[in-house]
């Protein structure tokens, strides 16, 4: 689980790295967007998904 939340972690710090660029094709710049503040506003406890 750990290494899950990691991983959206490094995620969501690739996102903000691809937005900040401006590289990026306007037509993808809104759902990168919405993808990166979407995992910004999500609370550490949530970031722990149900794997039983």
């Amino acid at each position: 689980m750990l290494e899950m939340r990691n991983s959206m972690k490094a995620t969501n710090a690739f996102l903000e790295r691809l937005v900040q660029a401006q590289e990026i094709s306007h037509a993808r710049q809104p759902y990168i967007k919405y993808m990166s503040q979407s995992l910004q506003q999500l609370p550490e406890g949530q970031y722990q998904l149900t794997v039983e």
